[in-house]
């Protein structure tokens, strides 16, 4: 792991240090994946059923063969696929359209071209 530097940022995750003025993206390669990671559904009883997938929906695909999940694990699998889904749709940074062709590793053109010139401060300063 990285020492601190004095009058850095710290990822929370990684404990890596980073200048002030450098934005999350350039931070850690992960960082996305450490605030955005959906929380897993967890039942309070055995009988709660959760509110946008349904056991009739889970029913559905395991007589179908297309699953032999637990109705909990599938449905942690069915939120974290919508979570990926929209993912590959938007900016991993500002959250628009990265449709723009410019952009690369989840970034748009902008974010993309802000986190290159970051990058580059960071190699100079170093």
């Amino acid at each position: 792991m990285n020492q601190p530097t004095p009058n850095a940022n710290t990822c929370g995750h990684c404990g890596k240090s980073f200048p002030d003025g450098v934005a999350p993206a350039a931070r850690c390669p992960f960082e996305y994946d450490h605030v955005h990671t959906p929380e897993p559904w967890e039942p309070k009883s055995h009988w709660d059923d959760h509110p946008n997938h349904s056991p009739d929906e889970w029913q559905y695909e395991v007589a179908n063969g297309d699953s032999r999940q637990s109705y909990v694990d599938w449905v942690n699998s069915q939120i974290e696929q919508a979570e990926d889904d929209m993912e590959l749709d938007t900016c991993t940074q500002c959250g628009e359209p990265d449709d723009d062709g410019e952009g690369w590793d989840g970034l748009c053109g902008s974010c993309a071209d802000r986190h290159q010139a970051e990058q580059d401060l960071l190699e100079d300063s170093a």
